[in-house]
C-alpha cells in the first residue's frame, strides 16, 4: 500500500478519463445546440463549431500562460503545488459544463470554464507536476521508460474514457441526454484531486546547485544548443499534431461520415490507442536504436498517417485495399445515386440510396487504416522530455518541464488559430488542405533531431581522431619513467655508505 502511494500514475489514470469524458460530453453538448434539424444548417454548425473551438481552445492555452511557471517555483518549495491547484481547476471549470447543459445557457459560458482552467495552471501544470514526480522518484536510466509508461496510462485511460463516453451520453436522466456523462466526470475529478491532496506522498525536493555550463538553466539565462533544438522539435511536432486532430475532430462530424456521440467516442479511443502501441514500440526498439531514432520513427509515423486521413474526405467510401476495379465500381455506383438524403452513418440511420457495404465497411476500414499508420505517434514526446532531463538538476525538473509546457501551450494557441482559420476557409473546396499542412510540419520536426544528430557525430569523430593522435604520439615518444623517491631509498640502502 505504501508503494502505490508513492505512484502518481492513479492521478494520471483517474484524471484523464475524467478529461476523455468532458472532452466527449462538451463535443456533442455544443454540436448538439449549434446544429439545426434541417440538413441544410450542416455546414453552418460546422462553421459555428469551428469558431466556437478556436476561442475556447485560445483562452484555454493562453491563460495557464501566465500561473505554469510561478506555479513551478512555489512547488520548489511545495511539490504539492502543481498537482493539487490545476485539478482544483479542472473540477471548478468543468462544473460550469454541468450548469450550461441544466439550465440551458448559453455556449459562451464555457469560455469562462476555459479561463477558470487556465488561471490555475491547466494542463501544462498538471503535466509538468506529473512528469516532475515521475523524474524524481526514477533513476535516470530508467526515466525514459517511467516517462512512457505515464504516457501509455494517460492513453489507456483515454481510451477506456473514449470508449463508454458516447454511451454515457445517449443515457437520459430528466429527459436530457449527456448529464450522466457531465455527473461522472466530476465525480473522477473530485477523487483524483482527493488522492493528489491527501494520499500521495511527494518526494523531498534537491537543493539547487550551480549548473555546468553544457547544462540548461531554468531560470532562463542559458541554454545548451541541444536543449535549443529538442524544444524546436518538440514545438513543431505539437503544432503539426494538435492541428491535425483538431481538424480531424471536426471533420468526422460533416458528411460523408456523420458521426454521433458513439463513434466520436470511438473515434478519439482510436487516437489515444496509440498510447498503447507507441508504448509498445519503445519497449520493442529501445533495445537497438538511440533516442534521436524513435524520435524519428514516431515523427515519420505520424506524418504519414496524417497523410493517410487528408484523403478520407475525397474517397473514403472507396479507397480501401488499393484494388482498383473494386475502388471505381464503387465509385460509379455512388455517383448514380441522385439526392441520397441526409447521411446519418453515426447512427447507422443510412438512406436506402446509398450503398450499405460503403458506409459501413469502407469508411471505417480507411478511418482504422490511417490510424494504422500512426502507430508510433506518442513516440517523440517522452523521449524528448526524458532527454531533456538528463540535461538538467533535480532541483529544476519543474521548472524546465513548466518551461517546455508553455512552450508547447503557445504552439498549441497558434496550431488552433490556424488549423481552424483555414478549416473554415478551405471546408468549401477541400477540407483535408490542412491535414496535409499539419503533416507537413510534423515532417520539419525531423530537421532539429538531424541537426543534433550530425554535431553529436562530429564530436564523438572528432574525440576518437584525438584519441587517436594521443596513441600515436605516445607510442612514438615512449618516455622511460623517473625513478621514485622510494626507490631511490632502497638502493642506497642496499649498496650501502660509499
Amino acid at each position: 500500500m505504501s508503494t502505490l502511494l508513492t505512484c502518481v500514475e492513479p492521478v494520471v489514470l483517474v484524471t484523464n478519463v475524467a478529461n476523455s469524458l468532458f472532452d466527449t460530453a462538451l463535443l456533442m453538448v455544443v454540436y448538439d445546440r449549434l446544429n439545426g434539424t434541417t440538413p441544410d444548417t450542416a455546414e453552418l454548425a460546422q462553421k459555428a463549431m469551428a469558431r466556437f473551438y478556436m476561442v475556447y481552445n485560445t483562452i484555454y492555452s493562453l491563460a495557464p500562460m501566465l500561473t505554469t511557471v510561478p506555479l513551478a517555483r512555489w512547488a520548489a518549495h511545495r511539490q504539492r503545488v502543481l498537482l493539487v491547484v490545476p485539478l482544483l481547476g479542472y473540477l471548478i471549470g468543468r462544473l460550469l459544463l454541468f450548469f450550461t447543459h441544466v439550465f440551458q445557457l448559453p455556449i459562451s459560458v464555457m469560455y469562462g470554464s476555459a479561463v477558470i482552467n487556465g488561471l490555475t495552471g491547466g494542463f501544462p501544470a498538471y503535466w509538468s507536476g506529473v512528469n516532475t514526480y515521475t523524474a524524481l522518484r526514477s533513476e535516470s536510466g530508467r526515466r525514459r521508460l517511467r516517462l512512457n509508461v505515464l504516457e501509455v496510462t494517460s492513453g489507456m485511460a483515454g481510451l477506456l474514457g473514449s470508449i463508454v463516453s458516447g454511451h454515457f451520453f445517449l443515457i437520459k436522466v430528466n429527459n436530457q441526454q449527456g448529464l450522466l456523462l457531465i455527473c461522472l466526470c466530476l465525480s473522477l475529478y473530485s477523487l483524483s484531486l482527493l488522492y493528489a491532496a491527501v494520499f500521495l506522498r511527494y518526494p523531498s525536493v534537491p537543493t539547487q546547485q550551480r549548473l555546468p555550463a553544457q547544462v540548461c538553466n531554468p531560470c532562463g539565462r542559458k541554454f545548451s544548443r541541444e536543449v535549443i533544438l529538442f524544444f524546436i522539435c518538440y514545438i513543431l511536432y505539437d503544432f503539426g499534431m494538435t492541428g491535425g486532430e483538431n481538424v480531424i475532430a471536426l471533420y468526422v462530424l460533416k458528411p460523408p461520415l456523420s458521426w454521433n456521440s458513439v463513434f466520436v467516442g470511438y473515434g478519439k479511443a482510436a487516437s489515444f490507442a496509440m498510447f498503447l502501441t507507441s508504448f509498445l514500440g519503445v519497449l520493442a526498439f529501445s533495445s537497438w536504436l538511440s533516442d534521436t531514432s524513435l524520435i524519428l520513427m514516431g515523427i515519420i509515423s505520424n506524418t504519414a498517417g496524417l497523410v493517410t486521413m487528408a484523403f478520407v474526405r475525397s474517397t473514403s467510401l472507396y479507397f480501401i485495399e488499393g484494388c482498383e476495379k473494386r475502388l471505381e465500381l464503387e465509385r460509379q455506383e455512388f455517383l448514380d445515386v441522385i439526392d441520397p438524403g441526409p447521411v446519418e452513418f453515426g447512427n447507422m440511420d443510412v438512406s436506402h440510396s446509398v450503398p450499405d457495404h460503403i458506409l459501413t465497411v469502407t469508411t471505417l476500414e480507411f478511418m482504422g487504416s490511417a490510424r494504422a499508420m500512426m502507430l508510433f505517434s506518442y513516440i517523440p514526446m517522452p523521449t524528448i522530455r526524458a532527454r531533456l532531463s538528463q540535461l538538467t538538476e533535480e532541483a529544476s525538473y519543474g521548472s524546465v518541464f513548466a518551461w517546455l509546457q508553455t512552450a508547447m501551450t503557445l504552439a498549441d494557441v497558434l496550431s488552433t488559430l490556424a488549423f481552424n482559420s483555414l478549416y473554415i476557409t478551405f471546408l468549401e473546396w477541400f477540407s483535408s488542405f490542412p491535414l496535409l499542412l499539419a503533416a507537413t510540419v510534423s515532417w520539419l520536426a525531423t530537421l532539429p533531431v538531424l541537426i543534433y544528430s550530425c554535431g553529436l557525430r562530429k564530436r564523438d569523430d572528432t574525440k576518437s581522431a584525438r584519441s587517436l593522435l594521443i596513441d600515436d604520439f605516445t607510442d612514438e615518444h615512449a618516455i622511460t619513467p623517473s625513478p621514485s623517491a622510494e626507490t631511490l631509498e632502497a638502493s642506497l640502502d642496499v649498496s650501502g655508505p660509499a
